[in-house]
Order: C-alpha cells, then sequence, then structure tokens
C-alpha cells in the first residue's frame, strides 16, 4: 500500500506576513545598534584621552618636581605664572640651569599645551606638546609668593619663591560630553645648587 505526501508551499500571504516581522525586528534593533556603537565609540574615547592625559600629567609633575631657586638669584623672580602658562628653572644632567616653560596656544583642533625647554648656554630649544585638542585649560597656584602673604590660591604668579601646588584644570568635549580634569602638582622646594650648610636651621643655604 502506498501512502502519498502532500507538500505545501510557502503562500504569498505567509510570506509577507514573515518579511513584516523581519521588518519590525530590524527598526527595532537600529536604535539599539546605534546606541552600542556610538557607547563603543565614546568608551575607546575616553580610554585614549586618559591615556594622554596620563603621560602629560606625569611629565608634567616630573618637569614642576625638578623646579629650584637657582643660586645668585636672591630676591629675583624665579618662577611666574598666569592662567595659561608659566616660567620656571631646572637643573640639567650635567647640573646647569635650564628654563622651562609651559605655553597655551588655540587653534581649530583647541587649545594645546606646550613644554618647551631653553638651556642657557648655546644647546638646542626643545619643546613638547603635552596635551592637545583641549577645549580650555588653566593654571593656578596655592602657596606665598612673599613673606608677608598669606598662603591662598592665586591666579597669577611672579616671586623668588615657588609655590607649593599648581593647579591644572583642562576640558575636553568628547563626543559632546563635557569632562573636566583638575590636577593638583606638588612644587618641592629645591635648594641652591651652590649653598652653605647651616648648622642652626640644618638646611641649606645660599651663598652671599
Amino acid at each position: 500500500m502506498k501512502v502519498r505526501m502532500h507538500q505545501r508551499g510557502i503562500t504569498l500571504i505567509e510570506s509577507l506576513i514573515a518579511m513584516a516581522v523581519l521588518a519590525m525586528i530590524m527598526a527595532l534593533a537600529a536604535p539599539l545598534l546605534q546606541m552600542t556603537l556610538a557607547t563603543t565609540a565614546r568608551t575607546e574615547s575616553l580610554y585614549r584621552f586618559a591615556e594622554e592625559d596620563r603621560t602629560a600629567i606625569t611629565a608634567l609633575r616630573r618637569a614642576l618636581g625638578r623646579a629650584i631657586v637657582p643660586a645668585g638669584t636672591k630676591g629675583d623672580v624665579v618662577f611666574t605664572g598666569r592662567g595659561q602658562d608659566l616660567r620656571f628653572f631646572v637643573y640639567d644632567s650635567a647640573g646647569a640651569v635650564q628654563e622651562l616653560t609651559l605655553t597655551t596656544t588655540n587653534n581649530d583642533q583647541g587649545a594645546a599645551l606646550t613644554l618647551t625647554m631653553n638651556p642657557e648656554g648655546a644647546g638646542p630649544v626643545e619643546e613638547v606638546v603635552l596635551l592637545a585638542g583641549l577645549s580650555d585649560l588653566s593654571l593656578s597656584y596655592y602657596g606665598t609668593p612673599t613673606s608677608d602673604a598669606p598662603a591662598t590660591w592665586r591666579q597669577r604668579w611672579s616671586g623668588a619663591r615657588l609655590p607649593r601646588l599648581v593647579r591644572l584644570t583642562m576640558v575636553r568635549d568628547i563626543r559632546g560630553e563635557r569632562r573636566e580634569v583638575v590636577i593638583d602638582l606638588a612644587v618641592p622646594a629645591i635648594a641652591p645648587l651652590t649653598c652653605a650648610f647651616d648648622p642652626v636651621s640644618r638646611q641649606c643655604r645660599e651663598e652671599e
């Protein structure tokens, strides 16, 4: 006895229903996909900028950690700072005085912070861009620029003393989101290279 199997194809109505369901699924999934791609791109941007900021802050911390009051500059201005630039002195590897400046420039890509190393002799001037593509950048200073001034935060600094802290405030616009980072950098007071030990204060004082 033979059994006949009857096969039925997909009707036009079933095909239309399947296409309609698929279109609905794609319409619902498209915004989710766009959101996922945007979140991924934002995360990648945050990570990249965080790495750039960390490298720049490390370089700034090392530079300001070497700030000095050079020998023979008693009473002279050894540290000058404003809202977007500053100037101070360090010793290089050979013990010679070197002037360092931080300057802010603005272009179509945003604000950039550049570190310039100026040796006292005839050596070459070196420039390194530490930060770029910032929406805004500002510097402020904490300490006592003179013996009779109270320790407080200041927008400007000019004096024979070093500030205790330099505050760097930088703002980035990351895919429409404003991100502000505030870092306080310590400035340890380093004695002049040529000095004499004072047995009373037990500190190195500059020779007359």
